[in-house]
């Protein structure tokens, strides 16, 4: 799965989402409503971690945990 398509049904999407970036709380994910950039801005915050690490894992995390 791509981006695209988790943010294409957000509500479903977020619950994915959830569990795997468990720091991410409701207000996050409401700010988020499936538009990528807000994600990886919200993660780097919440998870300390640098632009290019959170896409690493969110590339990885895509293409494994929601093939």
């Amino acid at each position: 799965m791509d981006w695209n398509g988790l943010s294409g049904d957000w509500v479903q999407g977020q619950e994915r989402v959830r569990r795997r970036w468990d720091k991410l709380t409701d207000e996050d994910l409401a700010y988020i409503a499936g538009n990528r950039a807000h994600f990886v801005a919200r993660v780097q915050d919440r998870y300390q971690m640098t632009r290019e690490e959170v896409e690493l894992h969110l590339k990885n995390w895509l293409a494994t945990e929601m093939a």
